[in-house]
């Protein structure tokens, strides 16, 4: 009869094992969940700090952009070119309109006049 009571105690160590592997896979795949995510954010801001970076220097080349249309569009820039076309001589001013508007007074002068600027500046850009 003693030998049944200690095959009985010898059961009830094993389920206080089994307990502790239980806990320790629960423990282990938390674990590996929790580094899982560490990567991923460690991945996630890695790319938003190079598409900041991108976005800054996107916004950067729209701003030197406008900063030459908007010096290829003044009279100054506009005259320099069309004597380096030889449309106008050192004296004169060129005109450039796409088309009057309705209520503008037109009076000649001797200045050239080019009805369609875009292709005007088509030519002096290819240069």
């Amino acid at each position: 009869m003693s030998y049944n009571i200690k095959s009985q105690t010898k059961k009830q160590d094993n389920s206080g094992y089994s307990f502790v592997i239980i806990i320790g896979f629960f423990i282990l795949t938390l674990s590996v969940n929790f580094v899982k995510l560490v990567r991923e954010y460690a991945l996630k801001k890695k790319i938003l700090q190079e598409n900041t970076r991108d976005y800054s220097a996107l916004v950067d080349q729209q701003n030197k952009l406008k900063l030459k249309i908007k010096k290829h569009q003044s009279q100054e820039y506009i005259e320099e070119q069309a004597r380096k076309l030889t449309l106008s001589k050192p004296n004169e001013f060129v005109v450039i309109m796409a088309s009057p508007s309705p209520k503008a007074k037109i009076t000649p002068t001797v200045t050239p006049y080019i009805a369609n600027y875009k292709l005007w500046l088509q030519l002096f850009n290819h240069q």
